[in-house]
């Protein structure tokens, strides 16, 4: 029997003024984090090959799809955190046995609407990780 962990149930939270956790409303995709480390070259004259170390970690991007609700507090926060560029506490929360949770602050790079024929608005967002990913 198979392990797999179901999306439905995962929610997206983030830290409110108030320093607690709201639900962003209709979330329908996420994606990340999933960063790397650069690459040091500390090869030397007595190398005999190229050598490597690794460099400091990049969580990078995460991208979130959702429909868009005008006045949900989470939504607006984020629009309001990319207009002034403030880094916030976020959380993705699997719905495993364990309820895993993913622990990260990030800047709220972009907060794009769209929308089209036979359509509901949505809103597409882009994190940008600062620091550490913390799973728990």
């Amino acid at each position: 029997m198979s392990d797999a962990i179901s999306t439905q149930g995962t929610l997206f939270q983030r830290e409110n003024d108030s320093a607690t956790m709201e639900t962003v409303a209709e979330v329908q995709s996420f994606s990340g984090p999933g960063g790397e480390a650069s690459e040091i070259d500390v090869t030397s004259l007595d190398s005999t090959s190229k050598e490597f170390k690794l460099g400091l970690q990049d969580e990078g991007t995460i991208s979130l799809d959702c429909i868009l609700v005008p006045g949900d507090n989470a939504q607006d926060g984020l629009r309001a955190d990319r207009a002034a560029g403030t880094v916030r506490s976020f959380q993705i929360v699997l719905p495993d046995t364990a309820t895993t949770t993913l622990t990260f602050d990030a800047l709220v790079k972009g907060f794009t609407i769209t929308g089209g024929v036979d359509d509901v608005i949505k809103a597409s967002v882009t994190l940008r990780v600062t620091g550490a990913v913390t799973w728990s």
